[in-house]
This record gives C-alpha cells, structure tokens and sequence, in this order.
C-alpha cells in the first residue's frame, strides 16, 4: 500500500478534537470499521481524514482511502476548506477562520483568471479559461464567503475584525467557546475609541507645547494648572472654551450655596467640549432645582450615582430621613440625545467610598479620591483634560495626575489652594 503522508499547512486547517472525541472516535472504528474512506491528492498527501488516519494507525487497522485531483493547489486547498467546514462541529469564529482563508483563495483564483484572459494584441487568446468561481471578489465576496461558511454576513465581518487585530488570547478563548464573537469585537471596538481619543488628546499636547512632539509618557509643562481664585472669574486665556473633556466637582451643599450650581451650569456649558460630561456631588434635597439650572445651560441628565457613605449615616433633621449615601449627578453638554463622547466601557452606578487619607484634617468636605478616580478612569481617557473648579484640598486633581490625565482646577481660598498645591505635586512625584 502507498506510503500516505500529512502535509502541515493541511493539518492547521483543522479544528482538533479533543482527547475524549479523538478516544471516542477510536472506539468506534474498532467496533465498527471505517465508513468513511480518507482522501488523498495524486501524491498521496491527505486532504480529509487526518483523524481517521492516525485512530487506524494506532489500532493497526487497514486504511481505506480514495484519491480526488484537482487542476491546482488553490482548489484543493478550498476543497480541504469545505469538506471540513461540511463535516466538523466547529463553533462560528472557527467557521470564520475558515472563510477567512477561502476568501483570500477566492481572490487569488480571481486574478488568476483575470491573467488568464489578458493577450497581447493580435495574439491568440488562452486555450483554457480558469472556471469562475462563485464568491470572487468581483461577486461581492465577503457576503459570499459568509453564506458559504454558514455565519451570517455582520458575524463574519466582525470575526475579520478579530482575525486581524485581536489578540491570540482573545482568539483561543474563541476557538475553545469560551467568549462570543460579538464581545470580544466589541472589548475591540472600545479599544480603537480609546486608542483615538488618547492621539486626540496627544494632539491637544503638541499644539500646547508649541507643536513640539509629545508621547503619553512625556508630561508637557501644563499638564497641571491650579489657579487661586473664583471658578468664575477664569478667563478664556487661562481656560480656552470648548476645551475640557471632563468636570468633576464638590460643591457645598447647604441651601445658601446652591446658586453655585447655577454658576457652575453655565462655566460647563462654556468651558465643556460637546459630549463632554459634568459631574457633581449634590445633596438630595437639591436635585429638582439643580437638574433646571442645567437644563437651562445645554446640559442635560443622563445618570445618577449612588455613592455609598464610608462611614455612618447621617440625619436630615427638616425630612426626617437618616442618608446612608450621597448623590453624583452625571451630566452631558449638548441636546438631550446627545451620547457621552469620552466613554468606552459601561459603567457601574454603585460606587463604595472610604474614608480620605487625612480623614477631613485638611478640609471640612474633604472626598476620598474613590470616587473621582472612578469617575475620571471611565468618563475620560489619557492625556484629555480634567477640570475642578472648586479644587478643595485637591482630591480631583490627584486622581487625574495619577491616572495620566492633564488637571486645571480653581480654588478660591488660599489655605485650600495651597494643600492641593502640595498634594498634586506629591502626586505627580510619586510620592
């Protein structure tokens, strides 16, 4: 009997079974024969039947086989392709991986009929024409190659998608079923998001450095500026408009102090880029009245925060109510259908605080950095601007600096002012 042989390339078309199937498989044709003969090229390479091949191997059974020829390498390599696509429990990315191939053999064969029927002037035209072969790229291939793998089309492109730039951990686990190809083309999708909103920002970074290149690991001299004074007396010189990413803030939350909202509704509608968010603490008897003030200013509702107290619960004596959890008010600059433009993943509306570092020595109102971390790391990317105009002792501004984002921040006392100072710098330094 000729001495069948495998050929690699062949052998990594093929999903493989797992030891329990190839056992299995084994078992029944020792019980029962081989019903299905393995196929051979003219020179005896296998083209179907690798398992078969080596389970009869093993048992010391004899080896049916039939010999299939084609005209050239590519269709035989399709046809090792189909019959595997035909026979074999494979899951849809690994369908895909397949169609992957067939399409780049399609095309291949297209151009090799194209080459095919190209003569010179008064020459004879090729004897033979390469056969047409359904799906070619000039056919649409893509929506073919889909039909014919057996996946619908947006599956298959987006499985294209992962083939391409997925990682090969993201593409094992997809082979073994254990993620979808939906998500992990959508984990790849936010990365690309992400990806260019940073080189956005990067840009923001050279045109602050006076066009000189920059890379996320070199900090420019205004990746923090801290001004002493009013929010609200912050000039388009020190602040350009339409130029913040994010607003994250603490404002008072004493009845007095809620026209700051007001004020603040109309610095974020100035200073925020559309789509840009604004978020704010706020005391829970003030909603009504704080969502007006910023619907009169382009900013609109999207989400509220629950942020779950450190410590113990507090009572407000006017509503006869113990709170057990302070509010953060998400809010979008631009018309109500207007989508959070720097956001890449979902996000969690329960937030667990802990009490700051200086347990509230440095500043009556002083927030832990849990919150901002959290609110900063989602709702902005490296490099893009984060702005607190009531800096307190400068938990927003050691948050963004540690997170790789450029801060400006206001703070109208001078004993505040100087405690973030301090505490920003120590967290640019590392320390």
């Amino acid at each position: 009997m000729a001495k069948l042989t495998t050929k690699k390339e062949y052998l990594s078309l093929i999903p493989p079974l797992s030891e329990t199937e190839f056992e299995s498989l084994k078992t029944s044709i020792k019980d029962s024969g081989l019903f299905v003969p393995v196929i051979v090229n003219k020179d005896n390479v296998i083209l179907d039947g690798h398992h078969r091949f080596r389970a009869c191997k093993e048992l010391g059974i004899p080896l049916q086989f039939t010999t299939k020829n084609f005209e050239d390498l590519l269709h035989e390599k399709e046809f090792v392709i189909e019959v595997n696509l035909k026979r074999r429990h494979i899951n849809e990315f690994q369908k895909a991986e397949l169609g992957y191939i067939l399409e780049d053999i399609q095309g291949a064969l297209a151009q090799a009929r194209m080459k095919a029927t190209q003569f010179k002037p008064g020459g004879k035209p090729p004897k033979k024409r390469i056969p047409s072969v359904e799906g070619d790229r000039s056919y649409g291939a893509s929506e073919q190659i889909a039909k014919r793998v057996g996946i619908s089309h947006a599956t298959y492109e987006r499985s294209k998608k992962i083939i391409k730039q997925g990682s090969e951990q993201q593409k094992i686990q997809l082979r073994r079923g254990e993620v979808g190809v939906r998500k992990v083309y959508g984990q790849l999708r936010r990365e690309e998001k992400r990806q260019e909103l940073i080189l956005k920002a990067r840009g923001q970074d050279d045109m602050a450095a006076g066009g000189k290149q920059t890379t996320a690991m070199m900090v420019p001299p205004s990746d923090v500026q801290l001004h002493l004074g009013d929010f609200r007396k912050l000039t388009d010189k020190q602040v350009k408009p339409e130029s913040i990413d994010l607003i994250f803030t603490d404002p008072p939350y004493d009845g007095d102090s809620l026209p700051l909202y007001r004020d603040l509704a109309k610095f974020g509608n100035k200073w925020l880029k559309e789509g840009a968010s604004l978020v704010t603490y706020a005391g829970h008897f003030a909603l009504p009245t704080i969502f007006e003030y910023m619907k009169e200013q382009n900013l609109h509702y999207w989400w509220i925060f629950c942020v779950k107290h450190s410590g113990g619960r507090s009572r407000m004596h006017k509503y006869k109510v113990w709170v057990r959890w302070k509010p953060l008010l998400w809010f979008i600059k631009g018309p109500k259908d207007t989508q959070p433009a720097n956001m890449i993943n979902d996000v969690d509306d329960f937030i667990v605080s802990k009490p700051p570092e200086d347990g509230k020595l440095l500043h009556e109102y002083e927030q832990s950095t849990v919150e901002a971390s959290y609110i900063i790391e989602n709702l902005s990317v490296e490099r893009q601007v984060v702005l607190d105009p009531m800096v307190g002792s400068g938990a927003t501004g050691v948050a963004a600096v540690k997170l790789n984002r450029r801060f400006i921040g206001a703070e109208i006392e001078q004993e505040y002012y100087n405690t973030a100072a301090d505490k920003i710098r120590k967290a640019r330094q590392g320390a």
